[in-house]
C-alpha cells in the first residue's frame, strides 16, 4: 500500500512537470540564446559519374561552443563550408568561411558548379564582476573583426575544412576576414575567363541589447552592420555600411594594385585583407544581468541553393584550377579582463524546468508526509 501510493505521487509529480514544459516552453522558444551556426555546399558537373550533383548542410547549436565543417565533391568541382561560434571568459567569437574550385585542365564533364555559404549567429551572455571592491553598473566590451594574415610568402593559409589535396592557393585565413582567388591557366596565372566564379560575399551585423532582446524597456546598440563583395575575375570589390568607414584597412594584392600573381603557384592571384582589426562600436554591458548580443556573420560563394546561380560551361581544358575562398572573424570582447569575466547564460526553458523539477520534488516529499509514505523501504 505504501509503496502504491510513492508510485501515485511520483507520477503525480512527473504529469504536472511534464504539463508545465508544454505548456510554457513553446512561449519561451522564441529567445535564443545559445550559439548556432549553419552552412550549405553544393557541386556539380554536367555528365559525371554518380553521385552527381552532391550537397550537405549543417544547422547546429550549443550553449557555449560549436563547429563544424562540410564539403561535397565530384570529379571536378569541389566546396567545402565551416564555421564557429564559441563563448568564452573574455567574450564572443564567431567565424564563418568555405572555398570552391572547378578543375578545368581536363575536357571530362564540361558544365561544374561549386557553391558554398556558412553562417554564425547568437547568443545571450552575461558579465559577472570578479574584482574587488563595489561592483560598476556596467562592464565595457568591444567589437571588431582581427587583422588578416597577409605574409604572401608562406605556401598558404589553413581553415576548418581543409583536406588532403586541397589547392594551397584558395585557403582562406585562420584568422578570418580574407578572401583569396586561386591561381589560373598553368598554374602561374595565364589569364581567367569571363566570370569564373560568382562573387564572394561577407555580411557581418551586429546588435547589443541592455537586457534580454525582446523584453520590455530594453533596447538595442548597432556594433557593426556592413557588407563587402569581392569579385574573383578581376579583384575588383565594393563595401557598403560599416565596411566603407574602414576603406583604409583593406589591402589588396594582385588586381588592380599590381597585377596578378605569376611566380608561384602555391600563391592566390588576388588576396583581399585587413591591415589592422576593424573595430565596430563599444558597448556598457549591464554587470551581473543578463543581456543578449546578435553577432550575424555570414560568407557565400553564389547560392547552393539555386544551383543555376553558377555554370562553367566552356571552361574545360582552359584554365587549370579556378576557384575562390573566403572567411570572416567576428569578436566582441571585454577590454578588462582583470575585473570582469562572461559566462553564457542557458535557454529560459531550461531554467523553468528546473524549477518545475525542484517543484516536483516538494510535491513527493509532501505526499509522502500525507500519505504516511515517510520512512518506509521500497522507495
Amino acid at each position: 500500500m505504501n509503496s502504491t501510493c510513492q508510485r501515485r505521487a511520483v507520477l503525480r509529480a512527473t504529469l504536472f512537470i511534464g504539463a508545465a514544459a508544454l505548456v510554457i516552453s513553446p512561449l519561451l522558444g522564441g529567445a535564443a540564446h545559445a550559439v548556432t551556426i549553419t552552412g550549405s555546399t553544393y557541386a556539380s558537373e554536367t555528365g559525371g559519374p554518380t553521385p552527381n550533383p552532391t550537397s550537405a548542410s549543417y544547422n547546429l547549436t550549443n550553449l557555449t561552443s560549436v563547429s563544424d565543417s562540410i564539403r561535397s565533391s565530384v570529379t571536378n568541382a569541389y566546396a567545402e563550408s565551416y564555421a564557429s561560434a564559441m563563448v568564452t571568459q573574455s567574450g564572443v567569437t564567431k567565424t564563418a568561411g568555405g572555398l570552391g574550385w572547378t578543375n578545368t585542365a581536363t575536357t571530362l564533364y564540361n558544365a561544374r558548379s561549386d557553391l558554398w555559404n556558412a553562417s554564425a549567429t547568437g547568443t545571450t551572455i552575461e558579465a559577472n564582476y570578479t574584482g574587488n571592491g563595489t561592483v560598476p553598473s556596467v562592464a565595457p566590451f568591444q567589437f571588431s573583426l582581427p587583422a588578416s594574415i597577409l605574409e604572401t610568402a608562406d605556401p598558404y593559409y589553413s581553415n576548418g575544412g581543409a583536406a588532403s589535396g586541397d589547392p594551397p592557393s584558395m585557403m582562406p585565413p585562420v584568422s578570418g576576414g580574407m578572401v583569396a582567388q586561386g591561381v589560373n591557366g598553368d598554374g602561374i596565372g595565364q589569364g581567367s575567363p569571363t566570370n569564373p566564379q560568382p562573387p564572394v560575399i561577407v555580411s557581418v551585423v551586429a546588435t547589443a541589447y541592455n537586457g534580454i532582446e525582446g523584453s520590455s524597456h530594453v533596447t538595442g546598440t548597432s556594433l557593426f552592420d556592413g557588407s563587402y563583395e569581392f569579385d574573383p575575375t578581376t579583384g575588383d570589390y565594393t563595401l557598403t555600411g560599416s565596411f566603407q568607414n574602414a576603406a583604409n584597412q583593406f589591402l589588396l594584392n594582385g588586381g588592380a594594385s599590381g597585377g596578378t600573381n605569376t611566380t608561384n603557384p602555391l600563391m592566390p592571384e588576388y588576396t583581399l585583407g585587413f591591415n589592422g582589426s576593424i573595430l565596430g562600436a563599444t558597448f556598457d554591458a549591464p554587470v551581473n544581468t543578463p543581456f543578449s548580443v546578435d553577432i550575424e556573420t555570414s560568407v557565400m560563394m553564389g547560392d547552393p541553393s539555386d544551383p543555376t546561380d553558377f555554370d562553367s560551361t566552356g571552361l574545360s581544358g582552359q584554365f587549370g584550377q579556378i576557384g575562390a575562398g573566403g572567411s570572416v572573424t567576428a569578436q566582441f570582447l571585454l577590454t578588462d579582463t582583470s575585473d570582469f569575466s562572461v559566462s553564457a547564460v542557458p535557454e529560459p526553458s531550461s531554467l523553468w524546468l528546473a524549477a518545475f523539477a525542484a517543484a516536483g520534488l516538494i510535491l513527493v516529499c509532501r505526499r509522502r508526509r500525507l500519505l504516511g509514505c515517510a520512512g518506509q523501504t521500497g522507495y
